[in-house]
């Protein structure tokens, strides 16, 4: 439990993950520096979403797909169902009819129209980050996951500023500790754009961590260490949940290679995200025997929460916690 003040030889921040391009979480995100008191935010992955919508044009009105629901508006009443489409985490883009049927045909213009989509909601996102940051006082950490493109990884590299700070591309000073991430997963049944080997994975975080002095050290790694209790998913056969009993059944679906690399460097923390229900912390223990605590904040970006840790993180490797959410 974390008390009202921040020690001195404490650093604290905020753990989220996963806001998957909710605009909703994006704000909460941003204001939660000054509402928690925090200097360092860290989002550990899976900054985009995951679903264009076309808005086609006809006849002077829009025609969409809303949540399932077929809709046809005048474009000036819009404006409510796009902020609930960006609330979730969608994006949309107003079409004509051939456009339409160039992006329902798939391949590189979908692909183009949704990674130009999600840019130019990270540019803004971005450039809010910046203004509030600095108002705060604060520092935000981003790193792409396995579900954000490789255009949004480098986008966030060449986006940097004093007040947003991209961490895969090298480790960060955080006053008495060091930030050293890695946001691609081990392999999914989605067949994301960002994964590897168990093996390609072992060696990238090898390589991250080399030369890091253990207990300075937080380590994030998007996906959470193998068989621990944030790391359970569905069970899936096909694509479709495995219910047993009424109940749908869950599997560890963490990562082999973070949890090795826990267990042999030992890091003060590792945080991580991933897996949106199964937030919540627990612990690996190391060769040496030292219990390492592993965080996992879960996701709600759907519904527009934006679910949280608070750390206090002290210079000899000891960490208190509290769970947020609102």
């Amino acid at each position: 439990m974390l008390g009202c003040g921040v020690e001195q030889s404490m650093t604290r921040i905020l753990l989220a993950a996963d806001l998957h391009g909710s605009e909703t979480v994006y704000s909460k995100l941003l204001n939660s520096a000054r509402f928690y008191g925090v200097a360092h935010i860290v989002v550990a992955g899976d900054l985009t979403g995951k679903v264009l919508v076309p808005v086609v044009e006809r006849g002077g009105e829009y025609d969409f797909d809303f949540f399932g629901s077929r809709k046809r508006v005048e474009p000036s009443k819009f404006g409510s169902y796009a902020k609930e489409i960006r609330s979730a985490g969608h994006y949309y883009k107003v079409v004509t009819k051939a456009e339409f049927d160039e992006l329902a045909a798939g391949g590189e213009p979908l692909k183009r129209a949704f990674v130009d989509a999600m840019l130019e909601s990270l540019r803004l996102f971005l450039a809010k980050a910046e203004e509030r940051m600095a108002s705060a006082g604060a520092t935000l950490y981003l790193i792409a996951g396995n579900d954000d493109y490789p255009d949004v990884a480098q986008f966030l590299v060449n986006s940097q500023t004093g007040r947003v700070v991209e961490y895969e591309s090298a480790p960060r000073e955080l006053k008495h500790l060091t930030l050293a991430g890695v946001g691609y997963s081990n392999p999914t049944p989605w067949n994301s754009p960002r994964e590897l080997s168990e093996d390609e994975l072992w060696r990238m975080l090898d390589a991250k961590l080399r030369g890091l002095e253990p207990r300075r050290t937080v380590l994030v790694a998007h996906p959470p260490p193998f068989d621990t209790s944030i790391d359970r998913a569905p069970k899936l056969k096909g694509f479709k949940p495995v219910v047993s009993g009424g109940r749908i059944e869950t599997e560890p679906v963490g990562s082999h290679a973070v949890r090795r690399v826990i267990e042999l460097f030992e890091p003060a923390v590792s945080l991580h995200g991933h897996i949106h229900e199964s937030g919540g912390v627990d612990y690996v223990v190391g060769a040496s025997g030292r219990r390492v605590s592993a965080y996992n904040p879960g996701s709600e970006y759907t519904t527009g929460v934006l679910r949280g840790v608070l750390l206090d993180l002290g210079e000899d490797g000891s960490s208190r916690h509290l769970f947020v959410r609102g």
